[in-house]
């Protein structure tokens, strides 16, 4: 329903992006309008180009009640974030871009092929 693969989410559990509360009897996890509007606003930010690093530290800040400028948080770099790490990410995620961006073009060339 969200566009999320099952190992996204569990990646995403792991990284401490998300917490999702376990049913009890079964084990399963249990997405309630909490979870699932959380994994939007990740899906949101990862489809953006932000790195999981980024959405955890604007994440982190958001659970405490600090809800003024997070999209400074989103675009600083902690200390501890090594700047070749966030360089290479933006070149891989500019490389991506390119692609879907390609896909795209391509996608509305056959478009406009097929309905003039």
């Amino acid at each position: 329903r969200l566009g999320v693969s099952i190992d996204q989410l569990r990646n995403w559990e792991r990284n401490g992006l998300l917490t999702v509360p376990r049913d009890p009897q079964n084990g399963y996890r249990r997405y309630a309008g909490a979870e699932i509007g959380r994994v939007r606003v990740i899906r949101m930010l990862r489809n953006a180009g932000y790195s999981l690093m980024a959405i955890l530290r604007m994440l982190l800040q958001f659970d405490t009640g600090k809800t003024d400028n997070l999209r400074q948080v989103l675009d600083t770099p902690g200390p501890n974030e090594d700047v070749y790490y966030v360089a290479d990410h933006w070149l891989s995620t500019l490389s991506e871009m390119c692609v879907a961006l390609d896909e795209l073009r391509a996608h509305l060339a056959m478009m406009q092929a097929k309905y003039p």
